[in-house]
């Protein structure tokens, strides 16, 4: 048996050698968030990781509540509680001593192709949950929320 196993672990290593990056769902089950910063500025930046850090429990929270695991029940549950996350994210700037407007905007976004630790996001048009910071001019913060792989990440 661990003869057996050891060979399935080769095997798979050696396919995930020769390509490096597999393909992980497409635009049509997905759900992307993107957490967008005011500026590029250091504080900036920082402020925008602590949003998203006060954000992914509340996420975690709707996306357990939801029965149907779909992408459009989700986009709909997130747009029931889009009130909510609008008030944890300015509670989180206000905290860090920053004054900046924020929203929460849902909805469809065109994106290129991007690498991901060990995934591929073929470009396309995907469902997305953008938290905007401000003027939201600066580099963004970017997972997968359904299915629920940057709350894997951040556990």
């Amino acid at each position: 048996m661990a003869l057996f196993a050891a060979i399935v672990s080769a095997s798979a290593a050696n396919l995930l050698s020769q390509s490096s990056y597999m393909i992980a769902h497409n635009h049509d089950n997905l759900i992307r968030l993107h957490v967008l910063a005011n500026s590029d500025l250091p504080h900036d930046q920082e402020l925008k990781l602590l949003v998203r850090d006060s954000l992914l429990p509340l996420l975690h929270t709707i996306l357990e509540e939801q029965p149907e695991q779909h992408p459009d029940a989700v986009m709909a549950a997130v747009a029931g509680r889009q009130t909510s996350l609008v008030q944890k994210a300015a509670e989180t700037i206000k905290a860090a001593g920053r004054d900046y407007p924020v929203r929460v905007e849902l909805g469809y976004e065109e994106y290129p192709g991007e690498r991901k630790s060990s995934f591929l996001l073929p470009a396309g048009r995907y469902r997305t949950v953008k938290v905007i910071i401000g003027e939201g001019k600066g580099k963004n913060w970017w997972c997968i929320l359904f299915p629920p792989l940057c709350l894997v990440e951040q556990a």
